[in-house]
């Protein structure tokens, strides 16, 4: 609460006007008067404190300089990052558990083979729909925990490790289930489009969807994935991704003859 003072103001014994103090005006702290021998702010050098951090904003990085630097280091990482597959016994240990869950287990290992292909398939068929129908014009720059659907973990990690270049890390965490703590590992696999993206079946271009023009956006649209993490963990063998996107737009001459595209997002 501001206790207001006043103060009458006497002209030939009469009052004319009154003027209001407010008591915190009283407290604030005087300023410090700048004497000619004080050299605390300047350096050896003589530069004053001001002028030295205007040296420095001047030769700041810029945003975009930031940004640019950040991607790349992102993309190194990815590229100098050596992917090991989980060891044999324990890929054979999870084929085991996936056959003592099927109704029809397989008797050899042409079996086990042509199972995994047809499994293969079916995964690559519907990651490749709902990546490809995430992939709309907008604001969505980014997204988490796109389900992808099943399959084993460790087979997945043999295909990703083997034949792509990705940034692999394991966490080991817990689930509660029926009030009981179980030890859960979560694979999490890197990629950027610069390194290459997985294939999805024989389908190489599943990253990229084009827009063709519409009655409410009458040019063309394209949107594209930069990088995807595939998350899988080796309890229910569900497979999850994250994925950052771009979207660029087409811009037409007058005449119709050429384009080029702009990046909107």
């Amino acid at each position: 609460m501001v206790i207001q003072y006043s103060k009458t103001v006497k002209v030939h014994n009469e009052t004319k006007k009154f003027i209001h103090y407010n008591n915190t005006y009283f407290t604030q702290p005087s300023k410090k008067q700048k004497l000619k021998d004080d050299v605390s702010k300047r350096s050896t050098r003589g530069i004053t404190k001001t002028t030295r951090i205007g040296i420095v904003g001047k030769f700041r990085k810029r945003r975009w300089v930031k940004t640019v630097e950040a991607h790349q280091k992102r993309v190194d990482i990815i590229v100098n990052f050596v992917a090991n597959p989980v060891p044999r016994e324990e890929f054979w240990k999870c084929l085991e558990r996936v056959n003592q869950n099927l109704q029809k287990p397989f008797m050899s290992f042409c079996d086990m083979m042509l199972y995994l292909e047809r499994r293969w398939n079916e995964f690559c068929a519907e990651a490749y729909a709902t990546l490809k129908a995430n992939l709309q014009p907008g604001g969505m720059k980014f997204g988490s925990s796109l389900n992808l659907g099943r399959f084993p973990y460790a087979v997945l990690d043999w295909i990703l490790c083997r034949n792509y270049q990705c940034k692999k890390e394991v966490v080991e965490t817990s689930i509660n289930i029926n009030r009981e703590e179980v030890p859960v590992r979560v694979f999490k696999y890197s990629f950027m489009s610069e390194t290459g993206l997985p294939k999805l079946g024989n389908d190489s271009f599943w990253y990229m969807n084009l827009h063709f023009p519409t009655e409410k956006q009458p040019t063309f649209q394209k949107s594209e994935y930069t990088s995807l993490t595939i998350v899988v963990n080796d309890y229910d063998n569900r497979v999850y991704c994250n994925w950052e996107m771009v979207n660029y737009v087409m811009w037409i001459d007058r005449d119709g003859m050429s384009g080029r595209w702009t990046k909107t997002t």
